[in-house]
């Protein structure tokens, strides 16, 4: 696959219902 990733990639149902889990991810990326 020839893609560009930019960002943080979330994994639908590894807690992204809690904005928390957003957070922390975000702040370690």
């Amino acid at each position: 696959l020839d893609l560009a990733i930019v960002g943080v990639s979330f994994h639908v149902g590894s807690g992204c219902t809690d904005p928390e889990t957003f957070v922390q991810a975000i702040s370690d990326a």
